[in-house]
C-alpha cells in the first residue's frame, strides 16, 4: 500500500515512449479541468432549474391560499347577505305592524 507511485512509462507490460507518457501525464489533468468545468456548468443549471421549480411552487402555494382566502370570504359573504335579508324582513314585518297599530289610533274620517 506505501510503495512510491510507479511512473507510467515503467508499467509492466506498457510500451510508451518518455514523450508519449509526459504528453498523456499533461493531457489528463486538462481533461479532467475540463470536465469538471462542465460538470460545474451543469450542476448551476441544475440549481437554477431547482431555484426555478421552487418559485413555481411557492406561487402555487399562494394560489391556493388565495383561493382559500377567496372561498372562505364569499362564504362570508353568503351568510351577510342572508343575514341581511332576514334582518330587513324582520324591519318591513314591524314597520308594517306599527303603522296598521297607528291607524287604529287615527280619529275615524266623518260620515255625517
Amino acid at each position: 500500500m506505501n510503495d512510491p507511485p510507479t511512473p507510467v512509462h515503467q508499467i509492466e507490460g506498457v510500451a510508451l515512449s518518455q514523450d508519449k507518457a509526459e504528453h498523456m501525464a499533461t493531457n489528463i489533468p486538462e481533461a479532467d479541468r475540463a470536465d469538471v468545468g462542465l460538470l460545474r456548468a451543469e450542476m448551476a443549471g441544475i440549481r437554477d432549474t431547482a431555484i426555478g421549480i421552487q418559485g413555481e411552487l411557492a406561487l402555487l402555494a399562494n394560489k391556493r391560499d388565495v383561493e382559500k382566502a377567496r372561498t372562505d370570504l364569499l362564504a362570508r359573504i353568503a351568510s351577510v347577505e342572508k343575514w341581511l335579508q332576514v334582518g330587513f324582513g324582520v324591519l318591513a314585518g314591524l314597520l308594517a305592524g306599527l303603522i296598521i297599530a297607528a291607524l287604529r289610533y287615527l280619529p275615524a274620517v266623518g260620515h255625517s
